[in-house]
């Protein structure tokens, strides 16, 4: 277990092993795997541990300390029963560290209902946040900056994968305000028309991944294994950015992808003055770190004593976007080096044929 000198932290970030690589980057897995029988020994003992603190967020000197507080749940076992109340585990170590905000990072969000879970029995004084109205709006951000980048002098045509969760159902309204012709994928008819059936008349609504074909941009906000992304699911010339944790589509499988000139970015980062963390999140960009994790930050920043849990609207996540931008904290640039080539809309392309 890491701990650090001086006063407790700021705030806390729950985060869990979104794989077997991110338990290889935590130092305490040497020793339980030097003494585990095989990969299979090695997970079962993982996965019945407390949570740990498994590193530091710093901000500069003398700045704001967050602690990275590991749930050791896979994600598969993390869905399961006593999933949440690992999770409530988790807030409670947070809590006792010293923590007055906690964020949920990753799957330890859906597995407590957005949240709302953990209101009950919380700890006195400690303010949870999901972070994802911060997400929904740099979210929308990494939009805008792919449909610049592909430079269409035509409405855009976006596809939001995942538009009935927590993240999906406030930046799919950013996004219809922005004018894009949007359409709206979710798992089924029903939670479409309960979560953003609002939006009908001005967005297509479907449960289809075949849809995805019309897109020059996906918005991916789910890793759900019955949505997953594959090359044959979207359009040559494509932009996908990966918003989701665990990532929907691995960073080995894009170069299927680019094969076919569809560029896979990772979405939904920021960046924050001063920023540095002592446990490797695999984010290619190291400057950077989530959106999610970003709103933690800058609640504990403010004070907040309010919870940010459950439905988001899209006027909370405009209001992080301002306080954001007041403290520093922009969203991340998308990887588009050298894909910045206006993209043929597919009737010219048909006709050039």
């Amino acid at each position: 277990m890491v701990f650090s000198s001086g006063d407790g932290p700021w705030f806390a970030f729950l985060t869990h092993p979104r794989d077997i690589a991110d338990l290889t980057r935590w130092k305490g897995s040497r020793l339980m795997r030097e003494y585990s029988a095989d990969d299979d020994d090695f997970l079962r003992k993982v996965n019945t541990m407390e949570p740990v603190v498994i590193g530091d967020l710093l901000f500069g000197m003398g700045g704001p300390r967050g602690e990275l507080v590991g749930v050791m749940r896979m994600p598969d076992v993390l869905l399961k029963d006593g999933g949440r109340e690992a999770v409530a585990e988790g807030l409670r170590v947070a809590a006792a560290r010293g923590a007055k905000v906690v964020g949920l990072g990753a799957w330890t969000a859906p597995v407590t209902a957005a949240g709302r879970t953990l209101l009950h029995g919380a700890p006195d004084g400690v303010t949870i946040t999901t972070g994802n109205a911060y997400t929904a709006a740099v979210s929308r951000h990494n939009v805008v900056e792919a449909v610049e980048a592909l430079d269409l002098r035509r409405q855009a045509r976006v596809a939001v994968l995942g538009a009935t969760g927590s993240v999906g159902v406030p930046a799919s309204h950013l996004l219809v305000q922005e004018g894009f012709d949007v359409t709206l994928i979710g798992r089924t008819e029903g939670r479409l028309k309960v979560t953003v059936g609002d939006l009908a008349p001005v967005a297509r609504l479907t449960t289809g991944l075949g849809h995805l074909r019309e897109a020059d941009v996906v918005l991916v906000l789910t890793s759900d294994k019955t949505s997953l992304v594959r090359p044959e699911h979207v359009s040559d010339g494509a932009v996908i950015i990966d918003v989701a944790q665990p990532v929907n589509i691995p960073r080995s499988s894009h170069d299927l992808f680019e094969a076919k000139g569809v560029c896979v970015v990772e979405g939904g980062l920021v960046r924050i003055p001063g920023y540095r963390s002592t446990y490797d999140l695999a984010i290619t960009d190291p400057y950077s770190t989530f959106a999610c994790l970003g709103e933690t930050y800058l609640l504990s920043r403010d004070g907040a004593r309010e919870h940010s849990v459950g439905p988001i609207e899209p006027s909370t996540s405009l209001r992080m976007e301002r306080i954001a931008a007041w403290h520093g904290v922009r969203p991340a640039p998308l990887d588009l080096a050298d894909r910045r080539l206006p993209r043929t809309p597919p009737e010219a392309a048909a006709a050039a044929s």
